[in-house]
């Protein structure tokens, strides 16, 4: 498993254009490495790593990627405590 720094390298690298074997040899990591975090979006490596990222961030990154939300801030973090609660 590779930091959240190293993470952000990889994606900061693969949104100028770099290829996997490029970044591999930038960053000195294996290139498995790079193919294993290549594809994950922010939410999936935080749940990979199992890292609480607040209501707020996820709010922000429906709404950047959805555009519209059908609820506000508030009902999420409802929705994300009854999640956790139920399991």
């Amino acid at each position: 498993m590779v930091k959240k720094r190293m993470y952000q390298e990889i994606k900061r690298l693969q949104r100028l254009g770099f290829w996997k074997n490029k970044i591999s040899r930038e960053l000195g990591i294996d290139k498995k490495t790079v193919g294993k975090y290549w594809t994950m979006d922010d939410m999936e490596y935080c749940n990979y790593v199992n890292i609480k990222l607040p209501v707020s961030a996820v709010y922000d990154y429906f709404e950047e990627n959805l555009r519209i939300l059908p609820a506000n801030e508030n009902s999420l973090r409802n929705y994300i405590h009854y999640l956790e609660e139920t399991g």
